[in-house]
């Protein structure tokens, strides 16, 4: 039977990894190698942490390993240093507020990884309440779940590189064989994305016909939602915008060279996607903003904006309402007035010129529709209040 290496990663959650850990104890998969990093939390413990562990483990648990990082170096660091630690055949990465789901999780997964001999193994995971209630829908969708069945690496590389946020992929449980991980590895240069800079190396890789990924249409792991301890609310400002400049990064810096295989709009997408992550990174701080700030900032991003609209128009994801897009070809004048480029990089005043032209045209055209409507109008109502007139005065 091949070792299953489950591998939990902590940070300042040591009251919530008992939970963890008593799901991982009741599996029946007889092979377990356990491994609990911490990146250097202040309530973390080993000997106390290795004590509650050795009370309680069962048969199934081979071996336990407990290592705390003596710096804090990010989510990347911790995974990389339990990666280095592990043996198994196939590694589960968890962390203190995932629960699998039933006993029977890891010879469920196993079993999948015997049956489809893949290297990536991808399952669903369901939000939970402290009290077991459901607090919101299985992840990754249904959509983004059968896309990595039916998709090439190649369309699945662009989805990931031209979308300005992190796949839900990444935040579900996903097993890999030990191999392809050495092969891979974590990357401390984002410390705070592993996961989607892991993905996008598997869709990149040049013997990529080799990485299979396969599918399990199971709910294996509860994420339990806990309230925000006030303790810990002085982090998620500082945490956030810390994963915005890595994925800044990771798109400017790894998945924009390795677009340059792909076309000329994925080039941009991506590009765009990068600048709508600045945007939402700098949006955090509108409400401290005055009104002139606020006018010369959305002035300034609005090339980025209209080219999220055009792309969501694109998709066919988004409603046009004519007078809203009027108005949005409207402006299209202004910027072109004050040079301001219609791409994140680059000057096209052309295409500017172009907009605003049509933007014109199409105003006019309405105006004088609206124009001929509304005389004709006037006129047949005239003609028949006369028409009633006379019939009254015969």
């Amino acid at each position: 039977m091949e070792l299953f290496t489950v591998a939990v990663i902590t940070f300042q959650q040591r009251h919530h990894l008992e939970r963890c850990l008593k799901q991982i104890f009741c599996q029946d998969y007889k092979a377990i190698e356990l491994i609990v990093c911490d990146d250097n939390s202040c309530d973390f413990y080993e000997d106390e942490v290795e004590a509650y562990i050795s009370m309680r483990k069962t048969r199934q648990i081979r071996s336990v390993t407990i290592q705390k990082q003596p710096s804090c170096t990010g989510k990347a660091g911790c995974l990389k240093t339990a990666l280095s630690l592990a043996h198994g055949t196939y590694v589960l990465f968890l962390e203190p507020v995932h629960e699998l789901c039933s006993k029977k999780v890891l010879s469920k997964l196993a079993a999948c990884f015997r049956s489809k001999q893949c290297s990536v193994l991808v399952s669903r995971s369901l939000p939970c309440l402290e009290d077991g209630r459901c607090a919101g829908n299985v992840c990754p969708s249904d959509a983004e779940f059968w896309q990595l069945r039916d998709a090439t690496p190649d369309w699945l590389f662009v989805q990931y590189a031209a979308h300005p946020k992190e796949p839900s992929v990444c935040s579900a449980p996903v097993c890999f064989r030990k191999d392809l991980l050495d092969k891979a590895g974590f990357d401390t240069d984002y410390p705070s994305i592993p996961f989607w800079m892991i993905w996008l190396k598997i869709c990149a890789a040049q013997d990529t016909e080799k990485v299979t990924v396969a599918v399990l249409d199971e709910i294996t792991v509860h994420t339990c939602i806990y309230q925000a301890e006030d303790d810990l609310g002085y982090l998620s400002f500082g945490m956030k915008d810390r994963y915005y400049l890595d994925s800044i990064r990771l798109l400017r810096e790894y998945a924009l060279p390795e677009m340059k295989r792909f076309s000329a709009t994925d080039r941009a997408r991506c590009r765009h996607a990068a600048a709508v992550l600045q945007i939402k990174m700098e949006e955090r701080k509108w409400y401290t903003w005055r009104f002139k700030k606020r006018l010369l900032w959305k002035i300034k991003k609005m090339p980025v904006l209209c080219m999220g609209r055009l792309y969501r128009m694109r998709t066919g994801n988004f409603y046009i309402d004519t007078q809203k897009e009027l108005k949005m070809l409207l402006i299209f004048s202004f910027l072109y007035y004050l040079h301001i480029p219609l791409s994140p990089e680059g000057n096209l005043d052309a295409s500017w010129a172009l907009l605003a032209a049509v933007s014109f045209a199409v105003l006019a055209l309405k105006t004088a529709v609206k124009f001929c409507t509304g005389t004709g109008k006037a006129v047949l109502d005239k003609r028949a209040d006369r028409r009633a007139d006379k019939r009254k005065t015969g």
